[in-house]
């Protein structure tokens, strides 16, 4: 039950983070002068949202295999102290989710409501 409750909490997350960031910063970043959406991508806020995305949940990824790394691989902690280590790892996992989540939407809005068109 922990790896099906873990991995639906980082599906979860990841999407909502990603997501976030892909809305947000296309409304920051808009590029309303092209015709091919091929170049959208390879623009500044396309390519600042594939970074930033690919940062995000690398750090993710990361952060919540290191509890199971040492429960499973290493096993160097019993099963209370990877209980107690998930649980902090997610905690951390989902403040930076609300801010990957938060901060490129506000962002987005500010930046498109000063938008003269």
């Amino acid at each position: 039950p922990y790896f099906w409750a873990f991995s639906f909490f980082m599906i979860v997350m990841i999407s909502l983070g990603v997501s976030a960031l892909s809305v947000g910063l296309g409304a920051a970043y808009p590029d309303f002068s092209t015709d091919n959406p091929a170049k959208i991508v390879s623009s500044f806020g396309g390519t600042l949202n594939f970074v930033l995305s690919f940062i995000f949940i690398l750090f993710l990824v990361s952060l919540n295999s290191i509890p199971f790394y040492l429960w499973l691989i290493d096993k160097s902690i019993n099963k209370i102290k990877f209980l107690r280590f998930l649980r902090l790892t997610l905690l951390w996992s989902g403040a930076i989710t609300f801010f990957a989540v938060f901060f490129p939407l506000k962002y987005g809005i500010r930046k498109i409501s000063n938008l003269q068109m």
